[in-house]
């Protein structure tokens, strides 16, 4: 996947992982998909 302009690792980064904590805590880490992850950023 392209990296999109003006994409920011910094900022990008920490909200990936705040929305996969966020998603493991509800559902479970086995129940939970990348692509659902990618939805919630």
């Amino acid at each position: 996947m392209a990296r999109k302009p003006g994409s920011r690792s910094d900022i990008t980064g920490p909200r990936i992982r705040t929305a996969a904590r966020r998603l493991f805590a509800r559902h479970g880490f086995a129940a939970v998909s990348m692509r659902q992850i990618a939805a919630e950023v």
